[in-house]
């Protein structure tokens, strides 16, 4: 009778051992470090910077996965190091979108980007007014 009960103690030390080894080993993964992507947003055919230009990574839906240009045109973009190739989209409501896919490795963890964005206008005639409240070119 007494054999028993130390056989079951046995069993359970050595489940515990096992979930234990198991939640040691899911927690203790390493995630990838961001790779942290910057540039400007120009006029295309000024090359006056673009303020409040959106850029999205492509494919994402979390809002941390995107930027907005500031007034000199600038801006900073944090991406998951995993995702492979980066596709970034550059919006803005008086230019035409722009689709930029970046690959290789980013060895520092940091990548610079420079787009020229063409204006809305351009499409139209080359003398066309400007979309209000849009730039002229």
């Amino acid at each position: 009778m007494l054999r028993e009960p130390e056989g079951m103690m046995k069993r359970m030390f050595a489940s515990l051992a096992i979930l234990a080894c198991l939640g040691f080993t899911s927690s203790s993964v390493v995630q990838a470090p961001p790779i942290w992507i910057q540039g400007n947003v120009y006029n295309a055919s000024t090359g006056d910077p673009v303020q409040e230009a959106v850029i999205v990574l492509e494919g994402s839906d979390v809002t941390s996965d995107a930027a907005l240009t500031n007034a000199q045109g600038q801006f900073i973009l944090s991406v998951a190091s995993l995702k492979r190739p980066i596709e970034l989209a550059f919006h803005h409501s008086c230019y035409h979108m722009v689709r930029l896919e970046l690959r290789g490795r980013a060895f520092d963890g940091k990548r610079r980007v420079d787009v020229g964005l063409p204006p809305d206008n351009e499409q139209y005639a080359p003398n066309a007014p400007p979309i209000a409240p849009c730039p002229t070119r």
